[in-house]
């Protein structure tokens, strides 16, 4: 009898055991990295069970030097507040992607307006049940141009393929590179490229042919979010990243660093203290020009938005109008950052202030200037290929003036310019940038051709996206024209 007994509890007690052990599982919400208990740290996702407790603001540390523009909370929000990582703004509307998949919403992006308090998320637009093709799990954001100068959304669900994906999130096409891991990511505008890394290991740009164009070498174990800067302050770019405290699911803070992109050092580093533990670790990151305006947008997991003004305080302003000679005669969009100069209009001429834009199709941009003060300045356009180029005279500045390059060869000391079609042009193959075009230009625009390198770059010089024998047109006759810099 005591044999039949034990035949009939001993299932019974194993489903007890299984449902007890069901629900305690760790409600998958919080995408936090994993401590065991060891001599070793072990990075992975971490499904945590957490209350929705309702934060009013994270603290930000003390002497944090830009001010709040936003903070939305959504932690009350159903499904929304259930594993949303996004801090991206797109065609006027916030991103909050799922990055799990938990029926009944699974792979699901939200989308809000714009039309919130200080301009942060307000009423919701509508969703995407189904994004990334329906397998969702992306993480972090950033928005880039494909190789027609048209903008997407671009991810990844920290592994090796990075999506490219349009405003609905829809997956349009993707890039597997061996070695890479798209968590955290950011679009570096200056080197055509996406920097990317999981919690752990080194941040690596890579474009889209998987060719790395820089390693920011670091020890942070719990990266999630990343920025890309270079408006904030003037010739100057960095890489913001956002991480999660040390706890792993337990923490209590999020850590902002900012790395210096030119030497790889971090520069800064602000710690945000939670109101409990877990409670809003870090998410998605992204830094974005709106308007006038540099923010930078954090994401609290599952509990807030937070957008931070970034703008520099400007003393001057400059609009510039100037297009380059390759582009302008291929009719295509020269979509790439241009640094203007402000230079003492008496010898030697030393750079006073700096700042770098990307032009718009028609070639005009507004450049902000910090250090320099109302006076006389001569404007020196640099960019990538082209020759460095001067205006004809020292431009009298009250606070904010512009100045069209393109109006006449007049317009450039020395009249340092090609007409094309009555519009004024930049001369363009100086790829090494040392002043002239000369034999060591054509060397690198022939042999970039010869090996297949990608387009836009330094040696594509009509930036169509092909490096070929037209781009070598411009190195042969601007050197056998002796195309150099012209300076007062």
């Amino acid at each position: 009898m005591k044999s039949k007994i034990l035949i009939y509890l001993l299932p019974l007690a194993f489903l007890c055991f299984s449902i007890y052990g069901f629900v305690n599982q760790d409600d998958p919400k919080n995408d936090s990295y994993t401590i065991v208990q060891s001599d070793q740290v072990t990075l992975d996702d971490k499904h945590s069970s957490r209350p929705i407790i309702n934060q009013s603001d994270t603290t930000p540390p003390a002497g944090f030097p830009y001010p709040r523009v936003f903070n939305w909370n959504y932690s009350t929000i159903p499904n929304v507040s259930g594993g949303t990582v996004g801090a991206i703004r797109f065609n006027n509307k916030f991103y909050l992607n799922r990055w799990n998949l938990v029926a009944p919403v699974n792979a699901t992006n939200y989308r809000y307006n714009a039309d919130g308090t200080g301009g942060g998320p307000g009423t919701r637009a509508d969703s995407n049940t189904a994004y990334n093709a329906g397998t969702g799990a992306i993480r972090d954001l950033t928005i880039a141009p494909d190789g027609s100068g048209q903008n997407y959304l671009w991810g990844g669900s920290a592994g090796t393929i990075l999506y490219k994906m349009d405003s609905l999130l829809n997956r349009v096409a993707s890039y597997t590179h061996t070695g890479a891991s798209y968590r955290a990511i950011a679009w570096d505008r200056n080197r055509k490229g996406f920097w990317s890394c999981n919690f752990a290991g080194n941040i690596v740009c890579r474009d889209t042919a998987g060719v790395v164009k820089g390693t920011v070498i670091n020890s942070l174990p719990a990266k999630y979010g990343l920025g890309f800067d270079s408006s904030s302050v003037a010739d100057s770019a960095f890489l913001w990243v956002w991480e999660q405290g040390p706890g792993g699911a337990a923490s209590t803070t999020n850590i902002l660093h900012k790395f210096n992109l030119a030497t790889g050092t971090e520069v800064r580093t602000y710690t945000f203290t939670l109101s409990g533990a877990a409670v809003g670790i870090a998410g998605g990151a992204e830094v974005q020009v709106i308007g006038t305006k540099v923010y930078l947008f954090l994401n609290f997991q599952n509990q807030a938005v937070i957008g931070y003004d970034l703008t520099p305080s400007v003393s001057l302003s400059l609009i510039v109008t100037a297009r380059f000679e390759g582009p302008f005669i291929s009719a295509t969009n020269f979509n790439d950052s241009v640094t203007i100069q402000l230079r003492n209009s008496t010898a030697p001429f030393a750079i006073v202030d700096s700042d770098t834009k990307v032009l718009s199709p028609t070639g005009t941009a507004l450049f902000n200037f910090e250090q320099a003060q109302p006076g006389s300045y001569y404007i020196v356009v640099r960019s990538r290929f082209g020759i460095e180029t001067w205006s004809a005279n020292p431009i009298v500045f009250p606070t904010t003036t512009s100045y069209d390059f393109t109006t006449g060869v007049g317009q450039a000391f020395g009249s340092n310019m090609r007409l094309i079609s009555g519009t004024a042009t930049i001369y363009v193959g100086d790829v090494n940038q040392d002043g002239i075009v000369d034999g060591s230009d054509g060397a690198a625009v022939d042999n970039d051709a010869f090996n297949f390198a990608p387009g836009f770059g330094n040696t594509d010089l009509n930036w169509d996206g092909v490096v070929d024998g037209s781009d070598a047109i411009y190195t042969d006759n601007n050197s056998a024209n002796f195309v150099g810099v012209i300076r007062p």
